[in-house]
C-alpha cells in the first residue's frame, strides 16, 4: 500500500506541476520505486466524456506475469500491454483530480 501512495504521490505532484502549462496528454514514463528503473510507459489520453485515462502501451522490464493476475475488477487477467490503469481523471481550473490509479503489480486501486 505504501508503494501504491508513493506512485500516487509522484504522479500526482508530476501531473499538478506540468498542468500549469500544459496538458497531461502524451506518454509518461513510470519509475519502479524499488528499483529507481523505468518500468513502463503509460498513454495519457482524454476520452469524449472530457475525462482523463491512461493505458499501459509499453513494458520497459520483463513482469513476472504479462497479466494483471492481482487487479479485482473488470482489469482481473487482462494483458498488461492495453490495460487502462488511469480511469476518471478531471480537470478543474488548473489541478487534475478525482479519478483512480491502480498498480498492476498489487492490484491495488
Amino acid at each position: 500500500m505504501k508503494r501504491l501512495i508513493t506512485f500516487f504521490v509522484a504522479m500526482c505532484a508530476c501531473l499538478a506541476s506540468y498542468a500549469q502549462s500544459n496538458d497531461i496528454i502524451g506518454k509518461w514514463t513510470t519509475i519502479d520505486d524499488e528499483t529507481g528503473q523505468a518500468k513502463s510507459v503509460v498513454e495519457i489520453f482524454k476520452k469524449s466524456d472530457g475525462q482523463y485515462y491512461g493505458k499501459i502501451v509499453k513494458l520497459l522490464q520483463k513482469p513476472q506475469n504479462e497479466n494483471c493476475v492481482n487487479c479485482k475488477d473488470d482489469r482481473k487477467n487482462k494483458p498488461l500491454i492495453g490495460l487502462e490503469i488511469i480511469r476518471n481523471i478531471q480537470k478543474k481550473g488548473n489541478e487534475f483530480t478525482g479519478g483512480t490509479i491502480t498498480d498492476p503489480k498489487t492490484g491495488k486501486t
